[in-house]
């Protein structure tokens, strides 16, 4: 496994699901590798996470299924998971 393939899909990865989120400066992907492959975390804002797992799971099904794709092609076993815990809320103006 090249750790440069990796990196890419992360990049892949951030420029993706920054389209699809509110607030892309906020979105972060951990790497952690185990025996079953990479996993890449997704965390987002709180009120991002919906846009990121769609309506019955369907986007983060998708994220799921081309990352999949391009990691095998890539010679990597990737997998996805969303943070849902609650790490932080969105920063609150003050007027």
């Amino acid at each position: 496994m090249d750790d440069t393939n990796v990196e890419k899909l992360k990049l892949w990865l951030i420029k993706v699901i920054s389209a699809i989120v509110v607030d892309p400066s906020a979105l972060e992907i951990a790497i952690t590798s185990d025996e079953m492959g990479i996993l890449y975390v997704v965390k987002t804002i709180k009120e991002d996470q919906g846009k990121v797992i769609g309506k019955q799971g369907a986007t983060a099904m998708a994220l799921r299924t081309l990352l999949r794709a391009a990691g095998s092609m890539s010679g990597v076993r990737a997998s996805l998971k969303i943070d849902s815990g609650s790490r932080y809320e969105a920063p609150r103006s003050e007027v």
